[in-house]
């Protein structure tokens, strides 16, 4: 009597376990979800020491996401993007004549010189906010750090440094349970050019970092 009793405790505890492992994986399906989006967006420059023009680019984005939530209020967010940044038309396109000044004409031939591919992997805490009072599927207020890396073209770099790291904020607005837009500004916190220069009057250091806003569209996979 002893066998079957113990047989059958453990073909119970076997059933339960499988119920519970069942369980917690589908409230992990349910807190993790993935998405495709496609954004665009301009790029710019701030640049010390400072100048009124901002040298900006077109610049475009396609990739999937991933999205987990932690809380009712709070998600965290990544996702891989594989961009295109534009080339500018250049404000000096004839050679030896310059209208912009030394040594900001530097920027200016960096921005027009060529198209780049360029990967990013932002990494953002979203606070979601309102969207009962509003009735919105959902509003989100989204913060946290961002890296891109530029590809080479024909084995040549950027004529800037290749990799871009620094902060994103942004909102995201649901329009159903799967589609939602967003925009994003980004403050790049790495300079990605930095060259020395010297005239007959001036002599100092020019440096450029990053800006950028961007528009996305954001479709949910799976119901």
């Amino acid at each position: 009597m002893k066998y079957p009793f113990i047989f059958f405790l453990t073909l119970l505890a076997f059933c339960c376990n499988a119920q519970i492992e069942d369980a917690l994986l589908h409230e992990r399906e349910k807190k993790l979800s993935y998405t495709i989006f496609a954004s665009a967006g301009v790029n710019t420059l701030f640049v010390k020491p400072h100048y009124v023009q901002k040298f900006s680019n077109t610049e475009f984005r396609l990739g999937v996401g991933m999205q987990y939530k932690l809380f009712d209020f709070l998600d965290v967010k990544s996702r891989l993007a594989l961009g295109y940044r534009m080339k500018r038309k250049p404000t000096d396109p004839v050679p030896y004549y310059k209208t912009v000044p030394f040594p900001y004409f530097e920027l200016d031939e960096m921005t027009s010189q060529n198209n780049y591919f360029f990967y990013e992997i932002p990494l953002v805490l979203q606070f979601n906010v309102l969207h009962d009072k509003l009735g919105l599927t959902e509003i989100g207020l989204r913060s946290g750090v961002s890296f891109r890396r530029f590809l080479p073209i024909d084995h040549q770099g950027p004529p800037y440094l290749p990799n871009d790291f620094g902060l994103l904020a942004g909102i995201q607005i649901g329009l159903s349970k799967n589609i939602s837009i967003g925009a994003d500004y980004y403050f790049g916190l790495i300079h990605t050019t930095k060259i020395g220069y010297a005239s007959n009057t001036d002599s100092g250091t020019l440096e450029a970092w990053n800006r950028f806003g961007i528009i996305s569209l954001d479709y949910r996979l799976g119901k």
